[in-house]
């Protein structure tokens, strides 16, 4: 019998343990139990979660456009540099051109009276 009634003793002090323990956890022990305070922070990590994806997202788009526009401005940089290569380059060219031209044209009348010279030298001697 003593052993009965130290095992109901101890059983009774387990169930006042269980019950002050699920006092403190459903109901709270002055302040919100534990349960809606596990809630209240649950909702308060999604709602932080949904803001910060979305800040994220907002970012995201917003980097892109400046590289967008960083690209395209780069682009149109390189596009007006390759133009002006191209236009003196032509300009070089034509300006060259012109050049020989001109040469080739100077060129067969002094050939001639350089032959003429060596011609008359030729039937004088």
């Amino acid at each position: 019998m003593a052993k009965s009634t130290a095992q109901t003793k101890e059983l009774i002090q387990v169930k006042k343990e269980l019950e002050s323990l699920y006092k403190t956890v459903y109901q709270g022990n002055g302040s919100p139990s534990l349960v809606s305070q596990v809630t209240k922070l649950e909702s308060k990590i999604n709602s932080l979660e949904t803001m910060l994806e979305h800040k994220l997202e907002t970012l995201e788009s917003e980097m892109g456009l400046k590289f967008k526009n960083i690209t395209e401005v780069v682009t149109e940089k390189f596009a007006n540099i390759s133009s002006q290569i191209a236009t003196e380059f032509t300009k070089k060219s034509a300006s060259s051109q012109s050049q020989w031209s001109f040469r080739t044209e100077l060129q067969p009348p002094l050939l001639l009276r350089q032959l003429r010279y060596s011609f008359c030298y030729y039937l004088n001697s």
